[in-house]
């Protein structure tokens, strides 16, 4: 099968790279899927390391209290409340080996495990993430995201909070992405 990817990272702990598939007709077709190139092996896999589905995500919100505020367009070109999760980056947090994707078009980010499992889902405040497009992690766990605004660039670090990776497993309250600084911010 011949795809395209819209985003990429490197993650070192299983010298991986993790892609995200390029979407085309997110209205029609909800799943999503996660790759993995072994830069040992110098070779694709050729199934995805996960597949994800966008309704998944959303029972994943309301069966938790959150909250969803982004419209999506149906097939039909009905405009509903729901997500759409067009991922336009991908990251592996080098303390958990969790997979973070970042939807843009949402203000959202969803955590996975190696396997797919939902762990977490939180939307971003658009009056800070303007237009979230970028994703990485410093050593220590916090989690950078970029922002690419024609008015207002900025890099935006927010603090690793335990409680926010690790719903899945402790059945927490999931918290909102709070960011400690704006790490870089451009006029």
């Amino acid at each position: 099968m011949k795809w395209k990817a819209s985003s990429a990272c490197y993650h070192a702990a299983t010298h991986r790279i993790y892609f995200n598939q390029e979407i085309t007709d997110p209205e029609v077709n909800r799943m999503r899927s996660v790759y993995a190139f072994n830069v040992n092996k110098n070779q694709y896999a050729s199934d995805p390391l996960f597949i994800y589905d966008v309704d998944a995500i959303e029972h994943f919100a309301t069966e938790n209290g959150i909250r969803i505020h982004a419209n999506r367009i149906t097939a039909l070109n009905d405009t509903v409340l729901g997500l759409t999760i067009i991922p336009t980056a991908i990251a592996v947090h080098p303390k958990t080996n969790e997979v973070y994707i970042l939807s843009g078009i949402d203000h959202s980010l969803v955590v996975f495990n190696q396997y797919g499992d939902i762990l977490n889902y939180s939307e971003l405040d658009p009056n800070i993430f303007s237009n979230p497009s970028g994703l990485a992690f410093t050593d220590g766990g916090d989690i950078l995201i970029s922002n690419e605004d024609m008015m207002k660039n900025s890099i935006v670090r927010v603090s690793w909070n335990k409680l926010f990776q690790s719903k899945y497993e402790k059945q927490k309250k999931t918290v909102m992405l709070n960011p400690i600084s704006h790490y870089f911010k451009t006029h």
